[in-house]
């Protein structure tokens, strides 16, 4: 991959805008589509091994163990499975927590717009059809680079009661194609910011101002969402103050279907 790296102070990875267009074009063309694999988020690490500085894409018609932050992903065909594969580059280390916020939400931005539709994102990385659940998203590291997993139902069945696809909610059939190159778009924008947009944070976040409970390393926080701020983390006003989520996942929220607060 050519054209200069911007490191800042946070050690996040930023390309500039010329690294960031070869990395879109990258990922187009070093593309492969595979009918089924246990996840594609694992097709890079055992079939391609850990090799730096390699990028590529991979998607799956059929997965037969996808993998969410919180557990099994059901992925039937007429989905879009996919994984991509970025080098970190020269050591630096990325801010996963506002890489994976920020390509969620400029996901959610992107189909809202192409589609004509609402989408929104509950942290850290669920993108909903309020109150169900339409894909995720799911961000690891290994030594050399940077894997990103992208889950979103299409003109697949929704696999669950709680969930949607967007052909469901369009009444129309979804490109395959152009639903990816949505997806690496929002992939490179995120590679490119310090800090993501408040036209995103105000438009697309789900949780503002609903009340939540969210589990941690620490055990489980209850509050009152005050939303994401713009480095990717979750602001809770909680009885003992305000309190700033840096991990792990949303455990209830207000008006949610698939993760109710009963409370």
């Amino acid at each position: 991959m050519h054209g200069r790296m911007l490191v800042y102070s946070r050690d996040i990875l930023l390309y500039t805008w010329r690294s960031v267009e070869v990395l879109a074009s990258a990922l187009l063309k070093r593309f492969i589509l595979v009918d089924v694999v246990p996840s594609t988020m694992d097709y890079p690490k055992h079939y391609h091994y850990d090799i730096p500085y390699d990028v590529m894409s991979v998607q799956a018609l059929y997965q037969t163990r996808g993998r969410g932050r919180t557990g099994p992903w059901l992925s039937p065909k007429g989905g879009l499975w996919l994984s991509f594969k970025i080098p970190k580059m020269y050591g630096i280390v990325l801010d996963i927590p506002l890489f994976q916020a920020s390509i969620a939400l400029m996901l959610a931005y992107l189909i809202s717009q192409r589609y004509n539709v609402k989408v929104g994102v509950v942290w850290p990385n669920d993108i909903v059809y309020w109150p169900k659940k339409l894909g995720g998203v799911l961000v690891e590291a290994t030594k050399n680079n940077i894997i990103i997993g992208v889950g979103i139902n299409l003109n697949n069945e929704p696999p669950l009661d709680l969930a949607t696809s967007l052909s469901y909610i369009t009444g129309t059939r979804i490109d395959m194609d152009e639903a990816r190159k949505l997806t690496i778009s929002a992939l490179a924008y995120s590679l490119s910011i310090r800090g993501i947009p408040s036209f995103l944070l105000q438009d697309y976040d789900c949780t503002i101002n609903k009340r939540i409970i969210v589990a941690t390393e620490e055990g489980d926080v209850y509050g009152l969402s005050l939303g994401v701020n713009n480095q990717g983390r979750l602001v809770v006003r909680t009885s003992t103050g305000v309190k700033v989520v840096e991990c792990c996942s949303v455990k209830a929220l207000e008006g949610l279907a698939y993760k109710p607060l009963n409370t």
